[in-house]
């Protein structure tokens, strides 16, 4: 999911705390393994006001890559 907070790093800080896998750029942070309800629940325990809290899902073509990015079926041979 994408949240957004003001006080991003410490939300994250907190959500990895929990378990859940987060990913931070400029205030906004992509989450993984918790949902919208627990990251809700959690910033309102700890005061952390959020500006945007969104399921995201992902493509099929962006599963696909992501399942098959460290695979390799060619390779340019440099002369």
């Amino acid at each position: 999911m994408r949240v957004r907070s003001p006080q991003a790093s410490r939300l994250g800080a907190l959500l990895r705390a929990s378990g859940a896998v987060v990913r931070a750029d400029e205030g906004v942070l992509d989450v993984t393994g918790a949902d919208c309800a627990a990251v809700g629940d959690l910033a309102a325990r700890h005061g952390i006001a959020i500006h945007e809290l969104s399921p995201q899902t992902a493509s099929l073509e962006a599963a696909f890559m992501e399942l098959t990015r460290d695979s390799t079926d060619f390779r340019a041979e440099v002369a």
